[in-house]
């Protein structure tokens, strides 16, 4: 029976060349095409997931209207970290992030042009998974003027030298690399090439103005708690810190200043 029903699709074939191999161009294309789709769908779902603990992890938005200007910011005065532990026990970690481009570091007589530099809090290796794979595995950048740098960027510098404790410079002051950590996936939506203490630029990181905008805010809440507790009260937590009691009447004078949450999950597509 089998044999039979073969026989017939070679007779089918063979008289009717034409019209099978459009068919059967036809199909392969269209599989070919789902499965492109299909692997751009994984793709672009899989960011930021290498983050063990990105499902408790929420970046601070700004949603505005200043006269007839609408913003969209995720940037945040140096402030709000603190205030953030202060005002909300939902929350176990803050970091801050202030990306500069186009800094010069030295290391021995060679100048490096660095356009992905992080200052940040040491909470940021606690809240992000970025593993350690040479140096300090704890407490990164928790004191002044010490570096992380990523292990390609380790391997640009140095060579097969061993990075740690080696000493590069920016501008006049000297950074000491304590650690040297996995490059940062693909599929991130941040990337750094070196990460400095941010408690190292005095007058940035302590910097009292609230509408001071430099960094990007971001935290963790502990286990078991619904950010929606720190979502709702962020209204009156912007009334009291950014005007003071008196945010009425900046609505009423057509301006408006609304903080927001970002799921960290959501960031790449949503943002």
């Amino acid at each position: 029976m089998f044999r039979n029903y073969l026989k017939a699709a070679f007779r089918h074939f063979f008289r009717n060349k034409g019209y099978v191999f459009i068919n059967i161009l036809g199909l392969s294309i269209g599989i070919a095409v789902s499965i492109v789709g299909l692997l751009y769908v994984i793709n672009e779902l899989s960011w930021d997931k290498f983050n063990k603990n990105g499902d408790r992890i929420y970046r601070i938005a700004v949603d505005a209207m200043a006269g007839n200007t609408a913003i969209y910011q995720t940037y945040t005065p140096a402030i709000m970290a603190q205030t953030l532990y202060d005002e909300f026990p939902e929350i176990d970690k803050v970091t801050r992030i202030a990306a500069w481009d186009d800094e010069e570091f030295e290391y021995d007589d060679k100048v490096f042009l660095e356009d992905n530099l992080f200052l940040v809090d040491s909470t940021f290796f606690e809240i992000f998974t970025i593993p350690v794979i040479n140096g300090q595995k704890e407490k990164l950048l928790n004191e002044p003027n010490c570096a992380v740098m990523t292990e390609s960027t380790a391997k640009r510098y140095f060579g097969e030298i061993d990075p740690i404790n080696q000493v590069i410079r920016l501008d006049t002051t000297n950074f000491k690399v304590i650690a040297v950590v996995e490059d940062i996936p693909a599929n991130s939506h941040f990337h750094f090439n070196i990460a400095i203490s941010l408690i190292s630029i005095n007058g940035y990181y302590d910097n009292t103005r609230w509408f001071a905008n430099n960094f990007r805010t971001y935290f963790m809440i502990h286990e078991n708690t619904n950010y929606r507790n720190v979502a709702d009260k962020l209204a009156d937590f912007t009334d009291k810190y950014l005007f003071g009691g008196h945010y009425s009447e900046a609505v009423t004078a057509g301006n408006r200043w609304e903080l927001y949450l970002q799921p960290l999950y959501s960031i790449h597509l949503n943002s």
